[in-house]
């Protein structure tokens, strides 16, 4: 009982904190001048969640938060992150679960720069499977930073490592069904690329973690593996205007489930 009492405290001061940010966010938005170009794989937030999504049984599942905001991926790359943070009610033994879905992420337009040149040397040289699998590796470490910036941003109510009395478990959605489109275009005389990922199906990736914290503050994230959900077939969404393809027979749908491992 002495257990139950205390995860249910830790798991609603975590969702407090969510709420209160969320709502602080409304009040007071930072303006952004930056034109983020990756704008699928999400609906109104306020919408249920994908498809991909597995909730535990008996599991009363409610959206906490949007999340917006940059952050930075590597030195001197700063990116643009969005994704959800939902919940459930009902407590499921010594764990309180956080699923996060809707996720994107690019560039931005001043940042990245390295990376942007590489991309596009590589649409130059005609190398699209290459520049395929360094997107695909991008968003994989962008959503690994994301979650870990996540969880750095409320260390009060992180789990201590060596508390087995509870933990935070985590499920992270990825689609993994999209068609990659870019556009070229200068800043400051700087090649620039932009990117969009068109949904061509329902797959998703589910990728499972553990979160405490060491004595010194430090998150320790316990990868417990990543599973594939569901199959990229379907209609595909409509080709962005303005936007380049990825020409046959180079362009493909069905994207890996492989995640390295952070960079922290």
């Amino acid at each position: 009982m002495k257990n139950n009492i205390k995860i249910a405290a830790l798991f609603a001061a975590l969702i407090g904190v969510l709420i209160w940010t969320s709502c602080n966010k409304s009040t007071n938005p930072t303006p952004t001048n930056q034109d983020h170009g990756v704008s699928q794989f999400r609906d109104d937030p306020d919408d249920p969640p994908t498809d991909c999504i597995k909730f535990p049984i008996d599991c009363d599942f409610y959206l906490v938060t949007h999340i917006s905001k940059d952050i930075e991926l590597d030195p001197g790359c700063m990116i643009h992150v969005e994704y959800d943070v939902w919940t459930c009610d009902d407590l499921l033994g010594s764990e309180y679960y956080l699923f996060f879905n809707h996720f994107k992420a690019d560039p931005l337009k001043n940042s990245c720069l390295t990376r942007q040149t590489h991309w596009i040397d590589l649409i130059i040289q005609g190398k699209y499977d290459e520049f395929q699998d360094a997107v695909e590796e991008f968003l994989n470490e962008a959503q690994l930073a994301a979650e870990y910036d996540f969880y750095s941003s409320y260390p009060g109510v992180i789990p201590p490592c060596h508390d087995y009395d509870y933990l935070i478990h985590s499920d992270f959605y990825l689609n993994n069904c999209w068609k990659l489109y870019w556009k070229i275009i200068e800043i400051d005389g700087i090649p620039v690329i932009e990117l969009k990922y068109v949904k061509c199906g329902e797959g998703c990736c589910k990728r499972e973690s553990n979160w405490c914290k060491n004595p010194d503050g430090t998150l320790i994230r316990t990868d417990l593996g990543t599973t594939k959900i569901g199959d990229c077939q379907g209609p595909s969404d409509d080709p962005p205007p303005g936007f380049q393809p990825v020409p046959p027979p180079y362009d493909r749908c069905e994207r890996s489930c492989i995640t390295n491992d952070p960079p922290f």
